[in-house]
């Protein structure tokens, strides 16, 4: 069966939603250029901005961490859910909020998911 799958932009407030389909964003870079701009423009109104979720196919595993580095520039918070590669490289940016589960901050830390798991118990 075919799957579409989008990630959305949503504009609290004004009711609007824009979906990209997956794959989208990897095909001109332009878009990709285009949609960080887009975030940056809509977090200089905003007090928090929340990154969540695998990165759509085709942009790079900074990517995160580049939005968190621009639009903590203009003023806006950061709260970010993600894990591999794009969760290692945003939690050097320094995001004000990351929530990683055990087994994410045990690849992060080098400590055991398991042990940290049961200390939070």
């Amino acid at each position: 069966s075919n799957t579409l799958t989008l990630s959305h932009l949503i504009r609290r407030g004004r009711g609007r939603r824009t979906g990209v389909p997956d794959g989208a964003l990897g095909a001109l870079p332009v878009r990709a250029a285009a949609l960080h701009a887009t975030v940056v423009a809509c977090a200089e109104s905003a007090q928090w901005l929340a990154l969540c979720g695998s990165l759509p196919p085709g942009l790079p595993d900074d990517w995160y961490a580049e939005v968190v580095a621009a639009v903590t520039a203009v003023g806006c918070r950061v709260a970010v859910d993600t894990s591999g590669a794009p969760l290692a490289a945003v939690a050097r940016a320094r995001p004000d909020l990351l929530k990683p589960n055990s087994e994410e901050l045990a690849s992060l830390t080098g400590a055991d998911g398991a042990a940290i798991e049961e200390a939070a118990a």
